[in-house]
């Protein structure tokens, strides 16, 4: 399903294939050190600094139905925020 469109949206993709569709999702940004397993998937030194991204998918019923987890090391990873207040 990823494979095929790996730019597509998750919560995208599983609306189409299984008819879920999310009310929101809830993200959890966290700096950690690259655990040795993931290190050598990433090719990237065992402790060297990343983020870890929390998706969790949340239906109409404030259930979650779809949790993700990312680690992207730190120099392939940028976030960009706009904020604006309400008027």
């Amino acid at each position: 399903m990823v494979r095929s469109d790996p730019y597509a949206l998750i919560s995208d993709l599983i609306e189409k294939n299984y008819g879920v569709k999310s009310k929101e999702v809830r993200q959890t940004i966290t700096a950690v050190g690259v655990s040795p397993k993931i290190a050598k998937v990433l090719g990237v030194e065992s402790g060297s600094p990343a983020l870890r991204i929390v998706r969790r998918y949340v239906d109409h019923n404030g259930e979650t139905f779809e949790t993700t987890v990312s680690i992207h090391p730190a120099d392939r990873y940028a976030c960009s925020i706009v904020l604006r207040p309400q008027s």
